[in-house]
């Protein structure tokens, strides 16, 4: 890496020792893009890691969310089992409460049957009471009509004196009969009239037993209807709970599944993770070698080597902001803001006397400044938490350093005379 305090820290042993001997500007170009190049490779890596840490974070979290999940949904299948029982408990008492309402149902028929044919024979009695009245009465006035005669009989014999004497008792014994009779005859229309007083109480009670009986029957056919509702959909219920708990054993089944692969993932990430970090580290090593190569080469030649080694400085400072963006270094704002050189140290050494295009420079200049600036928005986002503004200041930042990356391509020594183009 070249010459930079920014540089991360690697968790790699420090870079070997870097061969001894000569150094000469030629060999800075080379030392110098394969730097850019490995810093560019490492900002990479950078996002990398980051994202890998991210992924198996937000894995891990995934994978407890849906063991968890799979465990609420374990509960509510064992609730729904549960729930299974109980409607099919349910199911059958409503069964069985359907079955005695039509029992009842039946019963309440057979009752109003039995309603209207005792009423029927009540009537029929109480017809024929009538009818031994109207009997009654008929024996009633030959009953009177019988004495009348006994009465004329009496007399026609006191006429005929001692000849009609045995008639006239024959009559006297008629008119006791037919007094007898007439009394008889009124007591039992008393009693008739009794009997039909009362079969006409029991008529009227029994037509509005039956009235009450064929209300009951409606209601018991009312309930038994609605017994039946209710068993469809009791049955209805219990089928749906059932076919809820197969799907929640089939989703319980699939989420745990699912966390397995879940963790599966998460670990990979965590692998990757590790695995990158280890790559990142050798390249860490190799650019700790290049940029002992630049610094080796860069000794003592001025403004020449701080312009051609620009690239590779810028390149170890956008890394540095990469690996504080991705967490792989801390994010350390006051430290930050004290090597904050976007475009190398050696940068504020370098005047327009020594570069063909001054103009470039000052571009260059106006550029480091903007970068700078988003450099430090990029780290107090960080260290504050405020990832989203980190982001979009290392947007900013990448756009800026692609433009300055252009700027130092045309910014060239400013050529001595007699001092050849290859020097």
């Amino acid at each position: 890496m070249a010459t930079s305090s920014t540089a991360p820290t690697s968790s790699v042993a420090g870079p070997p020792a870097s061969p001894s001997g000569p150094y000469t500007l030629e060999a800075l170009g080379p030392a110098v893009d394969i730097s850019a190049n490995l810093n560019e490779i490492l900002c990479l890596m950078a996002w990398s890691n980051g994202n890998a840490r991210k992924l198996a974070g937000e894995t891990t979290s995934a994978s407890s969310a849906v063991a968890q999940i799979a465990a609420t949904i374990e509960t509510i299948a064992q609730l729904g089992a549960d729930a299974g029982k109980e409607t099919g408990d349910a199911l059958r008492l409503v069964t069985s409460g359907a079955a005695k309402t039509r029992t009842a149902g039946q019963a309440m028929s057979g009752i109003a049957a039995a309603f209207g044919e005792l009423e029927a024979r009540l009537a029929h009695l109480n017809s024929t009471t009538q009818s031994i009245g109207g009997f009654a009465t008929s024996i009633g006035s030959i009953s009177r009509q019988t004495k009348l005669l006994a009465l004329n009989a009496t007399i026609e014999a006191a006429r005929a004196g001692e000849a009609g004497r045995g008639f006239a008792v024959v009559a006297a014994e008629v008119k006791a009969l037919s007094e007898e009779a007439s009394r008889t005859t009124d007591l039992i229309r008393d009693q008739l009239q009794a009997l039909s007083v009362v079969v006409k109480d029991m008529l009227d009670a029994m037509g509005a037993g039956a009235t009450r009986v064929e209300e009951g029957r409606a209601i018991v056919e009312s309930v038994m209807t609605d017994m039946d509702g209710i068993e469809t959909r009791v049955s209805a219920s219990t089928d749906g709970v059932g076919r809820i708990a197969v799907m929640l054993g089939e989703r319980r089944a699939a989420l745990r599944d699912l966390a397995d692969r879940l963790g599966e993932i998460a670990r990979l990430a965590n692998q990757n993770e590790t695995d990158s970090a280890t790559a990142a580290g050798l390249l860490g090593r190799a650019d700790a070698i290049a940029g002992d190569l630049i610094s080796r080469a860069s000794a003592g030649a001025g403004a020449t080597a701080a312009i051609r080694r620009l690239k590779s400085d810028h390149m170890a400072w956008k890394r540095s902001l990469a690996e504080c963006l991705a967490g792989v270094t801390a994010a350390d704002l006051r430290g930050f803001q004290a090597r904050n050189a976007p475009l190398g140290g050696g940068f504020a050494g370098i005047d327009g006397a020594a570069v063909e295009d001054p103009a470039v420079l000052s571009l260059l200049a106006a550029l480091g400044r903007q970068l700078a600036a988003c450099g430090e928005r990029i780290v107090a986002g960080t260290a504050s938490g405020d990832m989203g503004g980190a982001i979009d200041a290392y947007m900013a930042m990448d756009a800026l350093s692609a433009d300055a990356l252009t700027q130092m391509a045309r910014l060239t020594p400013r050529r001595s005379k007699g001092v050849s183009a290859a020097a």
